[in-house]
């Protein structure tokens, strides 16, 4: 019915009680007191939160000593949620999707450009530079992007041609490009170990230092971090561009992926 509901740590500010924590959903307020409704889509990580409403606004509440909430300021705002706006004070609209990082946010737009806001010390809002910025700020050089995600300190997208982009903190290759680079502007995934471009991407996770790729043909290709064997190829090697990840006999490529996750 659109009505949004949240629990547990630091959620519980929003409470008639000003508890620190709540073991029961409760429903988000603005700063009016109305609760929010007519919400199509969320994103939370690291104590903040995203809701996109169907009318393609965006709200937020949490940590904000980035400006991750995208309200132009950075104060905390656990009371109630604020709505992101523009550098002009201008709501952010047409909102399609969002995606909650480490201490940065994206939002796509319907015209298939991409937004970012909040830290930047790594380049993972894409525009070029590396201040934060508490206001949305166009992605630079991006179009025909179909889905959006946003990692610890990188981001990542899919276009509608079935390419992979990213960009941000590259320190295990987590962007993909075969390089150790960080980059503050998109660079493309790679092919698998490394060999021309990835294609045939049908949906993506960026998730702490490491990133995943499903293709059309369903398999699945991982690249970044792999202390924790997070990439599934078999090995505990952190790789600069896509891997596949192996099956249970890790012989072969796991198959018949049809859903996925990172974090």
């Amino acid at each position: 019915d659109g009505t949004l509901w949240t629990w547990g740590n630091a959620t519980g500010f929003m409470t008639d009680t000003d508890d620190h924590d709540t073991d029961l959903p409760i429903r988000v307020k603005d700063a009016n007191g109305q609760y929010l409704e007519d919400i199509i889509a969320i994103s939370a990580k690291k104590e903040f939160w995203l809701a996109l409403r169907s009318d393609g606004t965006v709200w937020s509440w949490g940590r904000n000593e980035s400006g991750q909430l995208g309200n132009g300021a950075t104060e905390d705002v656990f009371t109630h949620a604020v709505q992101v706006k523009n550098a002009d004070d201008t709501p952010l609209k047409d909102v399609i999707a969002i995606s909650a990082g480490g201490a940065h946010s994206m939002a796509l737009k319907a015209d298939c450009t991409v937004w970012a806001w909040g830290k930047n010390e790594n380049g993972q809002l894409g525009n070029g530079a590396t201040e934060n910025l508490p206001n949305p700020v166009q992605v630079t050089g991006l179009t025909d992007v179909a889905e959006i995600s946003a990692g610890e300190f990188h981001s990542m997208v899919r276009k509608t041609n079935g390419t992979v982009w990213a960009w941000g903190r590259n320190q295990y290759g987590q962007l993909g490009d075969n390089t150790r680079n960080s980059s503050n502007t998109p660079v493309q995934v790679k092919g698998k170990n490394g060999f021309g471009y990835l294609t045939g991407v049908e949906e993506i996770a960026a998730g702490i230092g490491y990133s995943m790729a499903l293709l059309d043909d369903g398999t699945l290709m991982a690249w970044g971090h792999n202390n924790s064997y997070q990439l599934g190829d078999g090995t505990q090697q952190s790789k600069n561009a896509p891997v596949e990840v192996m099956d249970a006999t890790g012989t072969g490529a796991l198959a018949d992926v049809v859903e996925f996750s990172a974090n």
